[in-house]
């Protein structure tokens, strides 16, 4: 599940809508309908769970920038959990207004800010988009969804998965192999500006 510290950012997020023909965020109209925002506590979900790793888990700092930007945090949640039903979680509603969905709008020049370039971005949006792969990667692909799933499907299951995703097989690759287009040296100065802006502030325990 992917949520952010800032506010700001979520209500951008609460206050727009996706346009699949345009590939844009646009404003959301007035509606019936309330908007829903939703709030973690993460103290708890910070700490380690037995052997598993804590649910809540920042990821925003890396050399990818759209999950910095984004402020982006990740909580993992266990098979059939239910996010909204969580302790920590709590929600509150909100009446959409045009005039401040765009005004948020505007704040993140329609979302450009949350999304700048990104590779990795563009290699997932260059992979949703086929529809024919080698049995190789069917292979790959299946294995990796037994490994998480700790389930393997039969091969009719995975007949009937390729068929409603309209997928293909052949025998060459028409994958693009991915090029990250790393600055590793533009990142360490990056990195450096940021650990610059870090402070330390003392705490009293009670």
């Amino acid at each position: 599940m992917d949520i952010t510290p800032n506010f700001d950012v979520a209500s951008f997020f609460a206050t727009q809508q996706w346009n699949d023909k345009t590939q844009r965020y646009e404003p959301m109209q007035a509606c019936l309908k309330k908007g829903v925002m939703y709030q973690i506590t993460p103290a708890i979900a910070m700490l380690p769970q037995g052997d598993e790793p804590p649910a809540y888990t920042p990821i925003g700092w890396q050399p990818f920038e759209r999950p910095e930007q984004q402020r982006a945090n990740a909580y993992r949640l266990a098979m059939n959990e239910d996010f909204t039903k969580v302790p920590m979680v709590t929600k509150f509603r909100f009446e959409h207004n045009w005039g401040v969905s765009k005004q948020i709008y505007e704040q993140f020049e329609g979302g450009d800010l949350l999304f700048p370039h990104d590779p990795l971005a563009e290699f997932a949006d260059h992979v949703k988009a086929l529809t024919h792969f080698t049995q190789a990667q069917i292979n790959a692909t299946t294995e990796k969804f037994a490994q998480r799933k700790s389930k393997t499907p039969d091969n009719e299951t995975i007949q009937a998965w390729l068929k409603q995703k309209g997928i293909s097989l052949v025998d060459e690759n028409t994958l693009i192999p991915f090029n990250r287009r790393f600055d590793e040296q533009a990142f360490e100065q990056k990195l450096q500006d940021m650990v610059k802006r870090i402070r330390v502030r003392r705490t009293i325990s009670v």
